[in-house]
């Protein structure tokens, strides 16, 4: 066997014991115990909607870092400046594993595997580095969850665009917990499937709507999927996020003029949301088909009659969504609306704590068993010893015949 070919073995080697050492350092935590929406009382997010227009906002994007190693294009003045033109209010980059300084709020995006299960984490203080590169089951999600939150106990942790790549899996979501927000809307999917699985679990979680952008040059990129977020102060926009106070708006066009043309006509898509007496009144801008989903299920399209509709929620067990859309197929989703009991206060579900021991052993398995057969048949002494002797003695006799 060629010298290089040695040392390629070795090389492969070595990152496959890397890699294995840090899948072996998983720990499965036990779900958190958790309850369905239930009581006489409605949260209702839009209930008091902050004065004056609300914040159109978009936290995820990305430019040119990591010497090019990263997907992004542009810097962070285009960025703002592409956005700006768009009329946003708050337009900032989200980098992979990196924060940037000139963001309102300091945000980075987590994860760099191959099966794109990424976590946007808002009002970071630090960057985590720790991932699972290869794959992840349910438990190296929990880890990871947690892990984050370790780090940055006063963050928010979003669920970014979810289903891409069944990131994260419907099934899955009644067993994880530890972040606030789910990447709902966004330019590659529309993950309501993962939502309403936290939602039935009775996770009370919010959306975020955002372009993802990569490449801040290509008019297909920018200004497809935003956020309308009520909130008095633009630095306090998470928390208007987290209250629910919110509007994922997404657009189906395709073209910078069309796309312009929108933005520069078009406000907030809703007005108002009400629910009085177990009756929810809606008054929209520029909608003209409302539908509900309810308990996950999804009812049929109807008309607005004047842009408003209301309906009765007496059938509405444990929550209730709304999804606008007007003749040109742009989409509107608004937070739920869920029950709850009175003076109630719902918050998303905290990071799991307790640790599963069987589970943990069950899942550092595989890795141990890869790491013995690394040493076994690579790293082995003699092995080691007998190649690399060899080569010397090789080399050294040529020395001498020179």
């Amino acid at each position: 066997m060629k010298l290089w070919m040695v040392v390629m073995k070795y090389f492969l080697s070595f990152i496959l014991l890397f890699i294995a050492l840090l899948y072996f350092r998983v720990v499965y935590y036990q779900p958190m115990n958790r309850q369905v929406f239930s009581g006489n009382a409605w949260d209702n997010p839009y209930e008091e909607l902050a004065g004056g227009k609300p914040f159109k906002v978009n936290l995820h994007a990305h430019t040119h870092q990591w010497l090019g190693i990263t997907n992004g294009n542009g810097e962070h003045m285009d960025v703002s400046k592409a956005y700006k033109r768009l009329g946003y209010d708050i337009a900032q980059t989200s980098e992979y594993n990196a924060l940037n300084g000139y963001n309102i709020v300091p945000a980075y995006e987590h994860g760099f595997g191959f099966n794109k299960v990424h976590q946007l984490v808002l009002n970071a203080e630090s960057v985590n580095w720790f991932e699972f590169p290869l794959f992840q089951w349910t438990g190296h999600k929990g880890d990871i969850l947690h892990r984050i939150k370790e780090d940055n106990n006063r963050s928010t942790v979003v669920l970014a665009h979810p289903k891409l790549r069944n990131g994260y899996n419907p099934d899955e979501m009644k067993l994880l917990s530890g972040f606030d927000l789910i990447e709902v809307v966004s330019r590659f999917r529309i993950s309501t499937e993962v939502w309403d699985s936290i939602l039935v679990s009775g996770n009370p979680i919010h959306l975020l709507g955002s372009d993802d952008c990569h490449n801040v040059f290509d008019e297909e990129e920018v200004g497809r999927a935003w956020t309308w977020v009520w909130q008095e102060d633009k630095k306090q926009v998470v928390e208007g996020l987290l209250s629910g106070k919110a509007v994922g708006v997404i657009l189906p066009y395709e073209t910078n003029s069309e796309i312009m043309r929108y933005h520069a006509s078009h406000t907030s898509p809703i007005e108002k949301l009400k629910v009085v007496d177990d009756t929810l009144i809606l008054s929209t801008n520029g909608m003209d088909s409302v539908r509900f989903i309810v308990d996950g299920l999804a009812q049929k399209w109807h008309a607005l009659k004047n842009q408003e509709f209301a309906e009765i929620l007496d059938s509405v067990q444990h929550y209730v969504r709304v999804e606008l859309k007007d003749k040109h197929g742009v989409k509107a989703f608004l937070n739920p609306i869920i029950r709850k009991k009175e003076g109630e206060v719902l918050r998303p579900i905290q990071a799991a704590q307790e640790i599963n021991v069987w589970a943990t052993v069950l899942y550092r398995l595989p890795p141990l068993l890869v790491i013995l057969l690394l040493f076994r048949y690579s790293f082995g002494a003699n092995k080691w010893d007998v190649t690399f002797v060899k080569y010397f003695n090789l080399i050294k006799r040529k020395r001498l015949v020179e």
